[in-house]
């Protein structure tokens, strides 16, 4: 917030951040550790199914990637989002979406949002049914 000169006064002028702003802040470290080691360790379960993690500014977005159905190149493979866990930089708070049939990211309704991501990883191990 800055301060503007008024008169005799002061007047308080909130400014909106830009781009370059926003494009500083970044997701708390220890969270993007453990959501990596998280999609290692559901990688480890199965050896035809890699699970990996796609990172953004205010997101990660949990990927599975399929074998082809048929012998083809490794570019050819399906990459499936899984969940979304985003970030709220005003709250401080992770929240977990779920991908749905068409490709739509829901927000999980029995989760609320959490200061910490161990939570809801804890939870999508639990829940195998989550994984297709």
């Amino acid at each position: 917030m800055d301060a503007e000169r008024v008169g005799g006064g002061y007047r308080h002028v909130v400014t909106e951040p830009n781009r370059d702003q926003l494009s500083t802040r970044t997701l708390p470290d220890l969270d993007v550790v453990r959501i990596r080691r998280s999609c290692e360790r559901w990688s480890a379960l199965d050896s035809d199914v890699s699970i990996d993690c796609a990172i953004e500014p205010d997101r990660v977005t949990i990927v599975q990637t399929l074998p082809p159905l048929q012998p083809a190149p490794p570019e050819e493979t399906a990459r499936v989002p899984v969940a979304r866990l985003t970030y709220s930089f005003a709250d401080r708070q992770w929240s977990l979406y779920r991908c749905d049939e068409q490709m739509r990211f829901r927000r999980q309704t029995n989760l609320g949002p959490c200061p910490y991501v161990q939570p809801l990883l804890d939870w999508l191990d639990d829940y195998v049914s989550f994984w297709p």
